[in-house]
């Protein structure tokens, strides 16, 4: 998928991450890198060992 507006996505990415980070403080690393993966349409799945 084509990010069309790379600026702006990253944007809402990094502010929304702050956001949530701020209400749930003991969110799991794993839970924010799939929080990430999921918004960028990521497939790091074949890219684990």
């Amino acid at each position: 998928m084509e990010i069309r507006h790379p600026y702006e996505e990253f944007y809402l990415l990094i502010i929304g991450l702050m956001s949530y980070m701020r209400t749930h403080p003991d969110a799991s690393d794993e839970l924010v890198a799939d929080l990430i993966t999921d918004t960028l349409h990521l497939d790091l799945g074949s890219q684990q060992d």
